[in-house]
């Protein structure tokens, strides 16, 4: 399965150094969203243009260091979820088939979390590990 091309800047410098050499448009995106329980639309910005790479990437250094900087992927797509317990290990799994989803409920790289038709409820079990209820 391939992958959009990814970059992680370091700081500023790179990103402008990336904005001048990157075919647009990109997704600026979290490198992970543990702890975080935002839409795939706060997690994503699609970026157009060279002028507003940096104001979205210094937005999402905020929040997270070293965001991802990632080609915008068009089209279809397939999607992966797992939900891992403190251990870090995988509880439970999906993978789908992602496509044809409207724009302003996607950008980036095909999320799909709100057009899941079921999303798993989470539970932690006594002894501390998470279980997904799907």
């Amino acid at each position: 399965m391939s992958a959009p091309e990814s970059w992680c800047p370091e700081d500023e410098d790179e990103v402008w150094a990336l904005a001048e050499t990157v075919r647009f448009p990109v997704a600026v995106k979290f490198r992970h969203d543990k702890g975080m329980y935002l839409s795939p639309a706060e997690r994503y910005t699609k970026v157009d243009e060279a002028p507003a790479l940096l104001g979205v990437w210094r937005r999402f250094n905020e929040l997270q260091p070293r965001p991802i900087i990632q080609h915008y992927v068009v089209g279809e797509g397939y999607g992966f979820e797992a939900l891992y317990d403190s251990n870090g290990e995988a509880v439970a799994t999906r993978r789908r088939p992602i496509g044809g989803l409207p724009e302003r409920e996607d950008p980036g790289t095909r999320a799909a979390g709100t057009q899941a038709p079921r999303r798993p409820r989470v539970a932690r079990r006594r002894d501390g590990r998470v279980q997904a209820l799907f």
